[in-house]
């Protein structure tokens, strides 16, 4: 989805730094209201817009690329990470706290990038690019499962409730004060009434 919030934009910029000693060529899969900027973004650059893609051509995608980029920093889990790599692809991908969860002690540190720091795309995007890269992945393959990855969620969400319990329970006391404060002062009201 080519959305505001998938910061797609941040990687031309990159794109543009590589074309001075390689001749890239990004290819973006998708649709969304961020396609016409992006067409701006990308002008004077090598770059495919594709479109929408049914889900049976994205494999055959993702096993041509050299490398798979995702900008997004507010993915729930990132399924497009977790296809490549089943792809055999190496993945950039900037840091923030569901990459770093999930794929931080899975992946080579340098395929990663701070996204407040445009030169550390351009450094992941050559490193998960040389040779090598595809060659880790064969021999590290990525093991994943429906079932592991929703305990896992399940397990987040369970830890999120059982922090903003004595919240809860706060405002409850100050929800019950509430009420009889309320019901004293009709009390009064009707006393006087």
């Amino acid at each position: 989805r080519l959305a505001p919030e998938k910061e797609t934009h941040r990687v031309f910029p990159a794109l543009r730094e590589l074309k001075k000693s390689i001749r890239p060529h990004l290819v973006i899969v998708g649709h969304g209201p961020s396609e016409g900027e992006l067409k701006e973004l990308a002008k004077g650059l090598d770059v495919t817009f594709l479109g929408r893609q049914p889900n049976s051509a994205l494999p055959p995608l993702y096993r041509g690329a050299d490398v798979f980029i995702t900008c997004s920093r507010s993915e729930t889990y990132g399924l497009t990470v977790l296809e490549a790599l089943a792809c055999g692809t190496p993945v950039v991908m900037p840091h923030c706290i569901v990459f770093d969860e999930l794929w931080n002690d899975k992946l080579p540190k340098d395929w990663m990038f701070d996204a407040k720091e445009p030169d550390t795309l351009v450094r992941a995007l050559k490193a998960a690019s040389d040779p090598s890269a595809k060659k880790w992945i064969t021999a590290n393959p990525i093991r994943a499962s429906w079932a592991v990855a929703t305990d896992k969620l399940l397990k987040q969400y369970d830890d999120m409730i059982k922090m903003n319990e004595p919240v809860k329970r706060r405002h409850e006391v100050l929800v019950n004060f509430l009420a009889l404060l309320f019901r004293m002062m009709l009390l009064l009201m009707a006393l006087f009434i």
